[in-house]
């Protein structure tokens, strides 16, 4: 299934042409309803072309622009294979499709610019963070995201404890009373190590932080470590990554496979991701109270503000839309209330510069936003 990550988005964002198509459907994995997903994406290339049309382009030279779109919908191998909505990319030089686990409502834009709003949603809370599955037999290291997990190749990191020390099985001091659950079976911390065994899994442990340090070195992605429980005080012991979490996955990590470890430890870290849009919603209605001009919920300061890369962090409602016009060298903004066929996208057009500046971009449901308003901007002077 396709995988949807914020160097796309930064692809996207940077595209600017005229007829620029974007699509959102909801599509279904399996059952009768999988077949009404190319029906909709049929529905909705026509409602493209009519408003194509209707921007003054000729039918002829219409058609042969939604071609790529055409063929997509009788593409039957392509529609076995959904998730919870597709994502529909089309410019004069270019064609792209994401499937991906969001519900999008069905939509058609037509605009300068692609319509990546939707996608937004997608991407909250989403940053990297790293997985260390680790037993006395065993050590792997992976690099994840929200959706996505992959194995990494670390330099010098030891394949056990074993090889660590550089010893034999016959050399190897056997870990009684419980031994196998530090060597991986599910244990709930009732291994007894004596102090020649904690010593040999703190060198162990040791090569490992040292490995990782390499890799990491400046990072500040949170680091999860899975373990059985008994093993895991003897690695913060020795850990230098400043961004260890306090916890554990708890429980032999050698029988869980990537997708298994990605599913067990994103609950563990998603909170972390989640910090940064709590505050700032806190301090858009700390500053919105005292009427202060680094914070605003109207149309036209956010906009000019966005073009002027002034936005740090935008909070907008889902459902929110607004279309009119705009000359951004005599600063000014209309905002209509029925849209018309040449009208921008207003949202759309300030949402690109804000996120190319390097704007935090928040998709909430209307309760969510502060002060209940469809848009609220954080500015950073």
């Amino acid at each position: 299934m396709d995988t949807f990550r914020k160097q796309d988005l930064e692809r996207l964002l940077l595209v600017e042409a005229e007829g620029c198509v974007t699509i959102y459907l909801p599509t279904f994995k399996a059952g009768p309803e999988v077949q009404q997903a190319p029906i909709m994406l049929k529905n909705l290339t026509r409602e493209a072309e009519e408003r194509l049309v209707q921007l003054g382009r000729r039918r002829p030279e219409v058609l042969e622009t939604l071609k790529p779109i055409e063929r997509l919908i009788h593409d039957t191998e392509f529609w076995k294979h959904q998730n919870e909505g597709l994502a529909v990319f089309l410019t004069p030089d270019t064609f792209e499709t994401f499937r991906l686990p969001v519900h999008f409502e069905p939509s058609v834009s037509i605009d300068l610019k692609l319509n990546v709003r939707p996608l937004l949603t997608h991407l909250h809370g989403d940053g990297n963070f790293y997985i260390l599955a680790v037993s006395l037999n065993d050590a792997r290291f992976f690099k994840a995201g929200k959706f996505e997990i992959e194995e990494l190749a670390v330099e010098n990191l030891p394949l056990n404890k074993d090889h660590a020390l550089g010893l034999d099985k016959s050399q190897s001091i056997s870990l009684k009373n419980g031994a196998g659950a530090a060597l991986g079976v599910p244990s709930h911390g009732s291994l007894e190590l004596s102090d020649i065994e904690k010593t040999e899994i703190r060198q162990y442990f040791r090569k490992i932080d040292h490995a990782l340090m390499e890799l990491l070195k400046s990072g500040k992605e949170p680091l999860v470590v899975a373990s059985v429980e008994t093993l895991f005080p003897l690695y913060k012991e020795v850990n230098t990554y400043p961004h260890l979490m306090d916890e554990c996955l708890k429980g032999s990590p050698e029988t869980l496979s990537p997708a298994q470890l990605h599913t067990k430890a994103w609950p563990m870290v998603k909170d972390h991701f989640a910090a940064p849009l709590k505050r700032a919603r806190e301090k858009f209605t700390m500053l919105h109270g005292q009427e202060s001009p680094l914070a605003s919920a109207k149309l036209e300061d956010i906009f000019f503000a966005a073009h002027q890369n002034r936005v740090e962090a935008l909070m907008m409602a889902k459902n929110a839309g607004q279309w009119g016009t705009f000359d951004l060298e005599q600063q000014s903004l209309d905002a209509a209330e029925v849209p018309e066929v040449t009208h921008r996208d207003l949202l759309s057009a300030l949402t690109a510069p804000a996120l190319l500046s390097g704007a935090a971009v928040y998709m909430l449901d209307l309760e969510d936003m502060p002060e209940g308003e469809p848009l609220a901007a954080l500015f950073r002077y």
